[in-house]
Order: C-alpha cells, then structure tokens, then sequence
C-alpha cells in the first residue's frame, strides 16, 4: 500500500510544483514593470520551461533539455524581470544528475549551461567574466549536489541489499546448523538406545538358555524379546545410514565425563573451576550426553571469544532435573562453530530442547557470558 501510495504520489508532486511555477512566472510576468519584445513570446517560453518541471522524474534528460531549450529560446527575443524560469532550471538541473546515467547526467548539463550562456555568447560584449563563471557555477553546483545525491543513494541501496543477502544467508546458516545438530543428536542417541537395547537382548538369551523346558510359555516370551530387540537394532542401524553423510565422521559417542572435558580445556589455557551439587552415577546416558555437549559448546565459546578469565562450571543433579551452568567472567561471545555466528547456541538449544528442557544464554552484566540450560529427567529419552 505504501509502495503504491509513493509511485502515485511522486508525479502528482511533480505536476503540481509545475503548476505552481507556471502561474507564479505567468504572474511575475504580468507584474513586471519591463518585458521586452513580443509578450506572447515571452509567455510561451517561460511557459514551455516552467511545465516541463513536471517531467522531472519521469524523463529528467527530457525536461532539463525542454527547460533549457526554451530559456535559450527566451534570451534573443529580450528580457523580462522574473525568476520564475531561472527555478524551473534550477530543480530540473538538479533533477537529471540525481535521476539519470553518468551519460545522460552530463549531456542534460552540457544543455542547460548552453541554455544558461546563450546570452552570454549573443551579448558577449555586456558581459563580465564574474558572470559568465557565476553562472556556471550555480549550476554546476547544482548539478554536483544531485550527483552526490545520487551516489549517496546508491550506496544506501547497496547496503541495504547486501544487508538483506547477510540476513538470509545468516538465516540459511542457521537452518542448516539446526538440520546438522538433529542430525548428530539422532546418531548419537543412537549409540545410546542401540547399546541398551543390545543388552536387552543378550540377557533375555542368556535367560532363556538357562530355563527347563518345561516353561514354553517364558522360553516363547523371550525369544520375542530377543527377536525383536535384533530387529529393532537392524532398524535403527538402517535409519541411521540415512542420517550420516557419506563421507563424513561416524559421530558415535566420543565420552560423556565432564571432569576429563574441563582437564583438557585448562591444558588449552582457561580457567576453569567445576562446582557440583548431587551425584551424577543415576543419570542416563542420553542425557548425560546432552550435558556433556552443553559444557563442551560453552567451553568450546570461552576459549574463541574470551579474555581468558575464570570460567565456573556449575552442575547441579536434583533429582527431577539437571541444571547447567557456564559462567565465563571474561568478554565470551555469543556463537561457537563459526566466530559471531551463533550457530553453537542453535545446537544448545536444539539438545535442550529434545528433554522439554528450559536453555538461556546471554551477556552477563559486567561484560562476561553466561549459558544455562534446565534438563528435566522424567520423560527424558533413555
């Protein structure tokens, strides 16, 4: 609506400042105490220059070579006291350097400092050279304030645009970040449900193998048991090939300990200070592998973007949920996986979200980082 208000709106302006040029230059002529030669001739052409302010926007080259064609037109036939169409030039000479090609820009002034200088070259004796440089250079300034117009707009497109590429790129970036971490957190679940269920599997043959025959009933019920736990896991291994990239890493489990994480982390050169509340011996492995990942990301960030200060990990084991917290003193910034791209925080919040969990992230108060992320245990995956 906006869009289609302003292509509306821009001609309406266009002929109405014509307009009124028009009537006050046919005004001034009335008024005017001096008008040299044939008045109807006068008329006509400050007419024909004042008008062709209308075209400024839709054929600015035009309207510059019409404007200037008629006050050369004007000169020879005498002179009249009015400024009228000393304006209309004005704007339209501003008009084609802003709105036109380098090309067209130049021949539109070529054509109004001709217009402009007609008199100068027909009554060369009458004039000075103050004038015929003061002329010159009203409009060639004129014409140079709508080149830098021009230039100025130009280069507002370009970053507007290009603002726009960034943003969809970031966007896209994004995207493909969120497809990349579901994608490892399906096969590193994977690794985890596949070890349980295998298992499963060897115990309830192990079971079985142990019983008398004469229980059909439980020997029946777990070679279902062992039956399906085997095609469970063939499943699984057929979906997961359809996870992994052909060429890419296995992206099996790689060690869930927080403790061998943060040991390797200082060797890197970041404190890092370990705060435990409860046990973590009763949790499931899934999640401890998420909040093995969260510390890891978080780390992984304070050692890009950080000062090197104190990083505080904190890990509290309640026994509905586990809350994780990373504290980095220093200046940490926002993103892990590409500097300032916040592609790490996707995969955080990607991870929480799996167990319905709550994740925060944001600049401390004092300049620092801080990640914290809420993982409840009941429901969890296992």
């Amino acid at each position: 609506m906006t869009e289609r208000w302003d292509r509306v709106r821009a001609p309406v302006v266009d002929v109405l400042l014509a307009v009124v040029l028009t009537v006050a230059t046919q005004v001034e002529l009335s008024l005017a105490e001096v008008v040299e030669g044939p008045e109807w001739a006068q008329r006509l052409t400050f007419l024909l220059a004042t008008l062709a302010v209308g075209l400024r926007r839709s054929a600015p080259l035009g309207a510059a070579l019409i404007c200037a064609a008629a006050m050369a037109a004007q000169t020879p036939l005498g002179a009249a006291g009015v400024v009228g169409g000393f304006l209309a030039l004005m704007v339209v000479t501003h008009s084609v350097a802003l709105r036109s090609e380098r090309v067209a820009a130049c021949v539109g002034l070529a054509g109004v400092l001709i217009g402009v200088h007609v008199y100068d070259v027909l009554f060369w004796e009458e004039t000075s050279v103050a004038d015929l440089v003061g002329n010159a250079a009203i409009f060639v300034g004129i014409w140079g304030l709508g080149r830098g117009a021009r230039r100025w707009r130009e280069h507002a497109e370009q970053r507007r645009v290009e603002a726009a590429v960034a943003v969809r790129d970031q966007e896209e970036r994004a995207r493909r970040a969120v497809r990349e971490e579901q994608t490892r957190i399906a096969r590193e679940l994977h690794d985890v449900v596949a070890h349980g269920i295998s298992v499963m599997t060897l115990q309830a043959g192990a079971a079985r193998q142990v019983l008398s025959d004469d229980q059909p009933a439980v020997t029946a019920a777990l070679l279902a048991v062992e039956d399906n736990g085997r095609r469970s896991l063939d499943d699984m291994h057929r979906l997961l090939g359809l996870l992994r990239p052909a060429d890419g890493p296995d992206g099996g489990l790689q060690g869930t300990g927080v403790a061998d994480l943060v040991e390797r982390t200082r060797a890197g050169g970041l404190p890092v200070t370990v705060v435990t509340f409860g046990s973590d011996h009763d949790v499931a492995p899934s999640l401890a592998l998420t909040v093995h990942r969260i510390v890891q990301e978080a780390l992984t960030n304070a050692l890009r973007h950080g000062s090197r200060e104190d990083v505080v990990v904190r890990l509290h084991y309640a026994p509905d949920e586990i809350t994780v917290e990373v504290d980095d003193q220093g200046r940490g910034g926002g993103g892990v996986g590409t500097p300032g791209s916040g592609l790490g925080l996707i995969g955080m919040r990607e991870r929480v979200a799996v167990f319905d969990g709550d994740f925060v992230a944001g600049p401390r108060d004092d300049g620092g980082w801080v990640v914290r992320a809420r993982l409840p245990r009941i429901g969890a995956p296992v």
